[in-house]
C-alpha cells in the first residue's frame, strides 16, 4: 500500500485533514490532534497528515521528553500496547492496531512502545514506507534503542536503501562499536548499497554513466538518466505508466530502471507474463546481482499461479462436476506453486548466505511443507536476527516438539517465556505451545498450569475454554 499525499485523498478525509491544520494553526493542538486521527482512521496512508499530527503532538509535550511522563503513560497502556495491538495485527486488522498505537501517542508522541506498535501495524500491513518513518521517528529520541536500530536496518536493506542501512549501521557501531555481528551486518549494507546504485549508474550510448550524462535532466523523458519513480496507486494510473514507460521503451530509452518499472506497473494489473518477460532482461542484462529483481520474479510467478487458482475457485461455482475438476487442478497448481517457492527461497538462502530475512523467509516455507530438519536449520540461522529472533526460537521449539525431542523443546520454550515479560498475545501463543509440548510429554499437571494461566488472561484464547471445561468437569 503506497503512501497518499493530499492530492490523493477524498472529499470527506480532506474535509477532516483541513479542520485539523486549521486548528493547530489556533494553537487547538487536542482538536487538531483528533482531527488528524479521524483523517487517518479513514486512510491510514495519508503521509502528510501523519507527519503534520508527530509535529502537533511533540507541539503538545513541548518538544521535551519525560521519562516520569511516558512511564506513566505506557504502564497506563500496557493493555492497549501489549495485548490489544498484538492482538489485532494478528487478525489481520493494521488499520485498528494503528489507531491503538495513535491513541497513545496523542498523550506523548516518544512513547517507544507505541512507536514500536505502530510501526510493526505498518509493516505487516504492507506499508514499509510508515515503518520506516516512524523508526526512524522513534531513534531521533531513543538514540540507542539497538532494537530499533536493527530493525531499521533491516527494512532499509529490504526496501533497497543501501546508504540508509550503512548508516544505521554506523548508529550501531557507535554504540557497540567492538560487537562483531554490526561489523559484519555493515559489510553486507555497503555490499547492497553498491547494488541499489548499479541501477542507476547505467551507461548509455556514449559510455557515461546516466548520473553524468543526464544531469539536471535525468528522468525527463527524451534523456537517459533513471525516471522518477511514479507509483500505481489502482489499476487505472497502472495503466498510464504502462503506456508510458512502453513508449519510453519503444523511443529508444531502454535501461534497467524503466524495465524495473513497467513490470511493477504490470505487476499491478496481473499482467505477470509480462512482467516476468521485462524482469528476466534485466537480469540477462547485468541485473544478476539485485536481490530485488529476482524477488520480484518470483512474485510475478506467484501471481501468476494465484491468477489460476482463483479461475479455477471461479469455475468451481459453476456445479458439481466442476467443482470436481476443479479441486483436481488447484490442488496441482498448489503443489507446483510450494515447490516453486521452495526452491526460489533455496537459491536466495545460498547466494545471500547472510541475510537473515532470506533464512526466515526459507524455514517459514519448510515449516508449512512439515519440512522439520531443514526448517530447524533456517531457522537456526535466522534467530540472529532481533527482528526474527523471537518467531524462529518459536518455531525452532516446534520443531523439537515434531521430532519428538520434548526436553530441548521445553528449554526452548522456557527461554522465551523469560524474555518476554508482558503477558501479552506473543506471549500468550507460546504459552499455548509450551503447555501443549508438557501434554505430549506426559506432565499434564504442568501443561494445565499453563492453559490456566492463558485462561486467567484470555478465556476466549483459541481452544483454551474447552481445555478448562472438561478439566473442572473431571
Amino acid at each position: 500500500m503506497e503512501p497518499k499525499s493530499p492530492r490523493d485523498i477524498d472529499q470527506r478525509v480532506r474535509g477532516f485533514y483541513t479542520k485539523a491544520q486549521e486548528a493547530a494553526r489556533q494553537q487547538n493542538l487536542d482538536y487538531a490532534i483528533e482531527m488528524f486521527n479521524t483523517a487517518l482512521k479513514h486512510c491510514p496512508e495519508f503521509r502528510d497528515a501523519r507527519h503534520e499530527l508527530r509535529k502537533v503532538e511533540l507541539d503538545k509535550i513541548n518538544h521535551k521528553m519525560s521519562g516520569a511522563r511516558s512511564a506513566w503513560i505506557a504502564t497506563k497502556s500496557t493493555m492497549a500496547l501489549n495485548v490489544k495491538g498484538p492482538g489485532l495485527i494478528k487478525k489481520e486488522q493494521y488499520s485498528e492496531a494503528m489507531q491503538v498505537a495513535e491513541s497513545v501517542l496523542a498523550k506523548d508522541p516518544t512513547i517507544p512502545g507505541a512507536l514500536k506498535l505502530l510501526a510493526k501495524a505498518a509493516e505487516e500491513g504492507d506499508m514499509e514506507w510508515l515503518a520506516i518513518d516512524t523508526l526512524d521517528f522513534l531513534i531521533k529520541f531513543h538514540t540507542k534503542d539497538i532494537p530499533a536500530l536493527k530493525w531499521l536496518y533491516e527494512l532499509y536493506l529490504d526496501n533497497e536503501q543501501g546508504d540508509k542501512a550503512v548508516q544505521t549501521c554506523r548508529k550501531i557501531i557507535a554504540i557497540e562499536p567492538n560487537n562483531g555481528e554490526y561489523q559484519s551486518m555493515l559489510k553486507n549494507a555497503m555490499a547492497r548499497s553498491a547494488m541499489d546504485k548499479s541501477t542507476w549508474m547505467e551507461t548509455n550510448s556514449s559510455g557515461q554513466t546516466a548520473a553524468a550524462a543526464g544531469g539536471k535532466n535525468a528522468g525527463v523523458p527524451g534523456t537517459r538518466g533513471p525516471v522518477r519513480d511514479e507509483v500505481a496507486r489502482d489499476a487505472d494510473s497502472a495503466q498510464e505508466l504502462i503506456e508510458k514507460y512502453q513508449a519510453m521503451l519503444q523511443a529508444g530509452q531502454d535501461n534497467l530502471d524503466i524495465r524495473k518499472k513497467l513490470a511493477r506497473s504490470l505487476m499491478k494489473v496481473d499482467r505477470f507474463d509480462e512482467a516476468i518477460e521485462h524482469l528476466q532482461h534485466v537480469l540477462d542484462t547485468g541485473g544478476q546481482a539485485d536481490p530485488s529483481v529476482q524477488k520480484m520474479i518470483y512474485t510475478a510467478v506467484e501471481g501468476r499461479f494465484n491468477t489460476a487458482i482463483k479461475a479455477w475457485e471461479e469455475y468451481a461455482e459453476k456445479g458439481d462436476s466442476e467443482t470436481a475438476q476443479a479441486a483436481t487442478e488447484i490442488g496441482t497448481l498448489e503443489k507446483q506453486k510450494s515447490n516453486f517457492l521452495l526452491q526460489k527461497a533455496r537459491e536466495r538462502a545460498q547466494t545471500y548466505s547472510n541475510d537473515a530475512n532470506v533464512h526466515m523467509e526459507l524455514a517459514m516455507i519448510l515449516w508449512e511443507r512439515q519440512e522439520v530438519d531443514e526448517a530447524l536449520q533456517e531457522f537456526q540461522k535466522a534467530q540472529g536476527s532481533p527482528r526474527h529472533r523471537k518467531n524462529a526460537t518459536l518455531h525452532k521449539a516446534k520443531c523439537f516438539v515434531i521430532k519428538k525431542q520434548y526436553d530441548i523443546g521445553i528449554k526452548e520454550f522456557e527461554s522465551l517465556l523469560d524474555e518476554i515479560e508482558v503477558m501479552n498475545e506473543e506471549k500468550l501463543d507460546v504459552l499455548y505451545d509450551y503447555a501443549g509440548a508438557l501434554k505430549e510429554m506426559g506432565r499434564e499437571d504442568e501443561s494445565m498450569e499453563q492453559f490456566k494461566a492463558i485462561y486467567e488472561v484470555d478465556v476466549s484464547y483459541r481452544d483454551v475454554k474447552e481445555i478448562m471445561d472438561n478439566l473442572y468437569q473431571k
